[in-house]
């Protein structure tokens, strides 16, 4: 039988498909009254914050970057 192949080291990399899942999940569970936001560290997405940013804009978010490669997402 033997051992798997060690996996590579550290974790693989969130892609469009799990940013979408975080965003739908904080802004849905919100009421249209409520400050709806979110917030995540880009350094955990394949993804550059130029493409985060320029997707996110094109779908109606309001983006901003902030220190530590983080971006917020607003509506």
């Amino acid at each position: 039988m033997g051992l798997s192949q060690m996996p590579p080291n550290g974790t693989s990399k969130k892609n469009w498909k799990d940013l979408d899942q975080v965003l739908l999940a904080n802004f849905k569970a919100k009421t249209f009254k409520e400050n709806r936001s979110a917030t995540i560290n880009a350094d955990e997405f394949e993804m550059s914050i130029d493409e985060i940013v320029k997707e996110a804009e094109s779908n109606g978010y309001k983006v901003q970057v902030l220190p530590n490669n983080m971006i917020r997402f607003t509506d």
